[in-house]
């Protein structure tokens, strides 16, 4: 991979094992919210089945099946969605994570890098301009310290 970005990644999930941790996170949440939703539809009902009466014994004896609908609904309905803007998400930070670790492997292996670049709209930023300022920092130092340096500092005898 060349030191600059690429407009569009290839990969559909770049680092796996955090963009799934991540949705399966957001998966998690989403599934909490929609079973409250479906608790405090009950009991509102379940309240409103009271008040009726007589008439609300049907209402009672109806509700687990409705209350199933609207969960299975809800579910069917945001699930794939979480997933896709899951991913989307998870993107913006994973690709940049992939994409400092490659450049740090080749800084490790002694390749010249050049700068570290993210897309404008990925997330850590700030983190590539840290890494960047750091890696001309400990550049700097090397040449400083260098024999061929050494030997330029030296006056002429």
């Amino acid at each position: 991979m060349n030191s600059t970005t690429p407009h569009k990644r290839r990969i559909r999930l770049i680092q796996p094992s955090i963009q799934l941790r991540l949705i399966s996170v957001f998966a998690g949440l989403t599934a909490l919210a929609l079973v409250t939703q479906a608790l405090v539809l009950g009991v509102a009902l379940s309240q409103l089945a009271g008040k009726m009466g007589p008439n609300g014994s049907l209402l009672m004896i109806e509700l687990p099946k409705l209350l199933g609908i609207c969960l299975g609904l809800s579910a069917v309905l945001v699930f794939p969605s979480l997933l896709i803007i899951g991913i989307r998400t998870t993107f913006r930070i994973s690709g940049p994570l992939y994409r400092m670790e490659r450049h740090l492997e080749g800084v490790a292996n002694g390749e010249s890098m050049g700068r570290c670049t993210i897309r404008k709209d990925d997330q850590l930023q700030d983190f590539c301009d840290t890494l960047n300022r750091a890696l001309d920092r400990t550049q700097q130092d090397t040449e400083a310290t260098s024999p061929a340096a050494s030997k330029q500092a030296r006056p002429a005898a």
